[in-house]
């Protein structure tokens, strides 16, 4: 009776295993899409700050494709690849402008920072993660309808 235990125990581990990883790879593809931004300026933002978040907003939009490599448009347009853990994404650019990104740490510093994205479980929406606890304008894109 013990042996069964334990082998039922070992399937129900495995069925587990499987479902979870199942999950995850459900909502990578669920990311597929294109999405529109909207730049949002705190309430603690300066005037600055928000005449920026609404210049920036009229030009954000995402795509991520099936093969992981993205094209964004923040301004200037990026390319680069994707990868999801868990919940968060990340966007890694190659290219901005069509210019390569000089990953040795010369040129622009935030252009060889990756992005991350915390993803809603629907997968639809995306909130960019800020380094800085008092960031002043936060980015979210919501996947458009296909």
């Amino acid at each position: 009776m013990r042996t069964l235990s334990r082998w039922a125990v070992v399937a129900l581990a495995a069925s587990a295993l499987v479902f979870v990883a199942g999950c995850g790879k459900g909502l990578e593809s669920k990311l597929e899409g294109k999405y529109k931004g909207e730049a949002k300026a705190s309430d603690k933002a300066g005037e600055t700050a928000k005449k920026m978040a609404e210049a920036t907003t009229s030009s954000l939009s995402l795509e991520l494709k099936k093969d992981k490599t993205f094209t964004l448009t923040m301004m200037l347009p990026m390319e680069g690849k994707w990868e999801l853990d868990g919940t968060t994404l990340t966007l890694t650019a190659d290219k901005i402008m069509g210019q390569t990104v000089n990953d040795k740490g010369k040129g622009t510093t935030d252009a060889n920072k990756p992005m991350k994205f915390n993803v809603s479980d629907d997968g639809n929406t995306l909130t960019m993660v800020s380094d800085k606890a008092d960031a002043e304008v936060a980015m979210i894109f919501t996947k458009e309808k296909s």
